[in-house]
C-alpha cells in the first residue's frame, strides 16, 4: 500500500549479494512485512496479496498486515479469509492485523478462524498508551506492534522526558523505545538519519526502575499522531472568509501576521496550525487559498461554521 514493495524487494535482494552483507544474511533472516490497503471482497484481497508477492520478488511474505478495520464487518473477514488461504499456500508466513481495535479482534475471533493474527499493530507510546487495548492483545497472544513509537518526535522535550533521559543518560527516543520494550512491545521507530536509526536500537544498557515506567505511563493524554487511527476522523474545510485573525500564533502559512489563519478548531495545543490534537497533522490550503482542507477531531474541535466536505473530496 506504500507504492514501494519493489524497491523494498530489490534493496534486500542487493544487500544480501553485496559484500556489504558481512554476516553472510539470507533472505530468512530478513523479516519483510506489507499490507493490504483496504478491506475488501476476498478475490480483491488474495490478488492484492499475489501482487504484493510479485512485486516484491522475495520468494515469500513473512508478515502480511490488513491495514485497518476499514469496510465492515464482511469486509474484515472477508480479507482474513484471504489472509489464512495465502498462508495455507505458502505465500505467507504469518498474519497480523493493523489498527483493531478490541471490538474488532473479538469480532475476528468469534468467526472461528482457522489463524489467529499474531500482531496487531497500532500506535503505542508513553503520551497514548492504549492499556485497555494492548492487555486484551497480550491476554490473547497477540503481538503489540507499536508504531510512532517516539510519538512523531512531537514530545521529546517534555520536561519529565528530558528529566528522565537525563537520569538514564540516554536520549529521549532512547527512553522511548526502551518503555515500549519493557512493556512488551516491538517498538518500530524510524528515523531519515542514519544515526539516529542505529542509535535508537542501542538501549541494552539501562533498564527503567517500575516508578519511572508508572510516571510515563502517567503521561498518556491519547495523543494520536496517524490519521489512520482516528475512528472518529473527517475532513472539514473552513472557509477562510470567516476566520480572519491577528495573531501569528495561529498562521497557517507563510504569510505575514493578519493573513488568513484557522480559528476554529481548537484541540490540546494552542496551535491549532501545527497540532490539531489530536489530529496533528498541518491544515493543507487549497488552490485558490480562500479555504483549508484540516484533519478534525469530534471531541476536540470546535465545529461552529465549519462545513463537511463531500466523499469525493481530496484526502489529506
Amino acid at each position: 500500500m506504500y507504492h514501494n514493495e519493489n524497491e523494498v524487494g530489490n534493496a534486500i535482494k542487493k544487500f544480501l549479494a553485496s559484500s556489504a552483507n558481512t554476516a553472510e544474511l539470507k533472505r530468512e533472516d530478513i523479516h519483510f512485512t506489507t499490507k493490504l490497503a483496504s478491506n475488501g471482497s476476498y478475490d480483491a484481497a488474495r490478488q492484492s496479496i499475489k501482487s504484493s508477492l510479485k512485486r516484491s520478488d522475495l520468494g515469500y511474505i513473512d508478515l502480511f498486515l490488513l491495514h485497518s478495520p476499514y469496510g465492515g464487518k464482511k469486509a474484515r473477514l472477508e480479507s482474513w479469509r484471504a489472509v489464512e488461504d495465502a498462508i495455507a499456500d505458502g505465500e505467507i508466513r504469518l498474519g497480523g492485523v493493523s489498527n483493531f481495535g478490541i471490538k474488532h479482534l473479538q469480532e475476528l475471533m468469534e468467526s472461528k478462524p482457522r489463524v489467529v493474527p499474531v500482531v496487531n499493530q497500532i500506535e503505542v507510546h508513553p503520551f497514548n498508551i492504549r492499556r485497555e487495548l494492548a492487555d486484551f492483545c497480550q491476554a490473547h497472544d497477540i503481538v503489540v506492534e507499536a508504531y510512532a513509537p517516539l510519538a512523531r518526535a512531537l514530545r521529546m522535550k517534555h520536561p519529565k522526558i528530558v528529566d528522565l533521559s537525563t537520569k538514564y543518560s540516554c536520549t529521549p527516543g532512547q527512553l522511548m523505545v526502551r518503555w515500549s520494550l519493557q512493556h512488551g512491545y516491538v517498538p518500530l521507530p524510524k528515523s531519515v538519519r542514519q544515526n539516529r536509526i542505529a542509535e535508537n536500537a542501542e538501549i541494552g544498557g539501562f533498564e527503567i526502575s517500575q516508578e519511572d515506567m508508572q510516571a510515563m505511563d502517567g503521561l498518556d493524554e491519547y495523543l494520536v499522531t496517524d490519521p489512520a487511527d482516528r475512528p472518529q476522523c473527517g475532513l472539514m474545510q473552513i472557509e477562510m472568509l470567516e476566520y480572519r485573525i491577528q495573531h501569528p500564533r495561529y498562521l497557517t502559512g507563510p504569510e505575514p501576521a493578519g493573513a488568513w489563519g484557522v480559528m476554529g478548531c481548537m484541540g490540546r495545543s494552542r496551535n491549532p496550525a501545527d497540532s490539531l490534537s489530536p489530529c496533528s497533522r498541518r491544515p493543507i490550503a487549497t488552490a485558490d487559498k480562500k479555504s483549508f482542507i484540516v484533519p478534525y477531531d469530534i471531541k476536540s474541535c470546535k465545529t461552529s461554521n465549519l462545513q463537511r466536505l463531500p466523499p469525493n473530496s481530496p484526502k489529506v
